[in-house]
């Protein structure tokens, strides 16, 4: 009598298509959710800008704080909180790398922005508003501005 059964090849070969349509759907769906990074870089860079005015309400390091944002094409782009009026690298906090995913459309390309907060005012120094925008690099009608207004009143706007 002879037992029916599936042989060692027909077992690997289907096992293979499976891995295949598995691992093809984990790409398709599993990639990075690009509206949850958006959000989670504007909230970075909104926290980074309250935390500079909040520094400059208290005068930390007897000093004006500000956040420097560099979209230089030679550079990736980034932001940095520092002390002073202006920005120097020896004065700064730390460096936050924009997600690869982002882009800054303000500034543009090619550009760099600083905002300044006053000492125990907290209001912006030699401005009267400042906009920072970010878009998604595969969906550039997609991204968030955010907005400090000259009493440094901060906002984060949708775009779409």
């Amino acid at each position: 009598m002879k037992i029916k059964s599936f042989t060692i090849v027909e077992v690997l070969i289907t096992m293979g298509i499976l891995f295949l349509i598995l691992s093809s759907s984990i790409l398709f769906f599993g990639g990075p959710n690009l509206d949850i990074v958006l959000k989670d870089e504007a909230y970075r860079i909104e926290t980074t800008l309250r935390s500079a005015r909040y520094r400059s309400l208290i005068k930390e390091k007897d000093s004006n704080w500000g956040v420097y944002f560099s979209n230089l094409r030679e550079f990736k782009p980034f932001y940095s909180i520092f002390y002073g009026d202006s920005y120097l690298e020896t004065k700064s906090e730390g460096k936050k790398n924009l997600d690869n995913a982002l882009f800054f459309n303000i500034p543009t390309s090619g550009t760099t922005s600083v905002i300044v907060f006053e000492e125990l005012t907290g209001n912006l120094k030699n401005a009267t508003s400042f906009e920072v925008e970010i878009r998604i690099k595969k969906m550039p009608n997609v991204g968030k501005k955010i907005k400090v207004n000259q009493v440094g009143a901060i906002e984060v706007e949708e775009i779409k």
